[in-house]
């Protein structure tokens, strides 16, 4: 019975939320973006242009009026969020997708909490345009992601962003970082130094990086499990094989597609 109880309470709140996301309206008279749901507000302008034959120009106190409704009602809506237990909100963004997640974070300032130390894997492949920019902006809010896909089609994740990843995502344990020509031994070995729990890295198709950078990489991360190096033709040479069989002892898989580097030295070193 309580567990039902938990459930309705939860799916109360995210179709609250919901409604909340789908009632965003601009209003064209005060050229703002208001929440709420704009046909039962009835702008005071609207109303006074439907009183008066002919229209008359709205006075300053309609002016008033009007934008001091509009910002009640933002800040009752944003309130309420914000005094929503912690971990009601955690619930909400368990279920919500991806995209919800980085919406939420311009609603309140409890959800952004909640985000913080709700969010433990967060995907960015859908982003099409600008993965960059979103992650530079979106990624120091969540302090405690362990899983973070950052697969793209196009060629649009600088330097900049994966040093941002390593600068605040201390609890990484998978990071997917594939056809990225742009990622350098600079950004690798900043990963590398940002988070040593990594257990699972995909860098297929990074040909950017050298087996430098790899190399100095196996020496932080001893606990990596997973390693993909598909298409990666500078990173995988048998001196970085040998690094790696050294060690991360707990190697379980390695992709090594496309790598016309590697011999039969380094792929005997790893027996």
């Amino acid at each position: 019975m309580g567990l039902n109880i938990i459930n309705t309470v939860i799916l109360v709140a995210i179709l609250d939320l919901l409604e909340y996301f789908n009632n965003l309206a601009y209003c064209v008279h005060c050229n703002r973006i208001k929440a709420g749901n704009w046909l039962s507000i009835k702008c005071v302008r609207e109303r006074k242009h439907q009183t008066y034959d002919p229209p008359t120009a709205p006075s300053i106190e309609a002016n008033a009026l009007h934008n001091d409704q509009i910002e009640t009602e933002d800040d009752a809506t944003h309130s309420k969020w914000h005094d929503s237990p912690m971990e009601l909100l955690v619930h909400i963004l368990v279920l919500a997708d991806d995209r919800s997640i980085i919406v939420a974070l311009g609603v309140c300032t409890g959800l952004r909490d909640a985000i913080c130390v709700g969010v433990q894997d967060l995907s960015l492949s859908w982003c099409k345009r600008n993965m960059s920019n979103l992650v530079l902006s979106a990624v120091p809010r969540f302090n405690c992601l362990q899983s973070l896909n950052l697969r793209q089609n196009q060629h649009q994740l600088n330097e900049q962003a994966v040093e941002i990843v390593a600068k605040h995502c201390h609890d990484l344990r998978a990071i997917d970082l594939p056809n990225n020509t742009q990622l350098t031994d600079k950004s690798l070995e900043a990963l590398a130094r940002g988070f040593s729990l990594l257990e699972k890295l995909n860098i297929s198709g990074c040909s950017g990086v050298s087996d430098h950078a790899l190399i100095f990489l196996s020496e932080k991360y001893n606990k990596l499990r997973h390693l993909n190096l598909c298409g990666c033709v500078r990173a995988a040479s048998d001196r970085a094989l040998l690094a790696l069989a050294h060690n991360c002892c707990h190697l379980q898989s390695l992709n090594l597609g496309w790598c016309e580097m590697v011999t039969d030295v380094g792929v005997t070193g790893l027996a």
